[in-house]
């Protein structure tokens, strides 16, 4: 009958819809670039809040990380220096 084919196609767009709905309830961190010596991002987080992330860099002796800064919604804006990216990211989510 014709009912099998539209319960099959039925099934796999409800199938498809639930895996893009999962997959956009992850954390996704996006490069904004640099502000003077800040390197910014800014975090999308699972629950649907937008966080901020600014990495500040030293120049002298050599490039390194001095400091990693994290704005998260709630406007607490916590830094160490030594988180890198992703950690930062996971705690502005929390």
């Amino acid at each position: 009958t014709m009912f099998r084919p539209v319960k099959a196609l039925l099934f796999i767009t409800l199938t498809a819809t639930a895996c893009l709905t999962q997959a956009d309830e992850v954390m996704r961190v996006h490069d904004k670039g640099l502000d003077g010596m800040d390197r910014i991002f800014v975090v999308n987080c699972p629950d649907g809040n937008r966080t901020s992330i600014a990495v500040t860099y030293e120049m002298e002796p050599r490039v390194k990380v001095a400091n990693v800064c994290v704005f998260p919604a709630n406007g607490k804006k916590t830094c160490r220096n030594q988180w890198d990216v992703d950690e930062a990211a996971r705690f502005s989510c929390k």
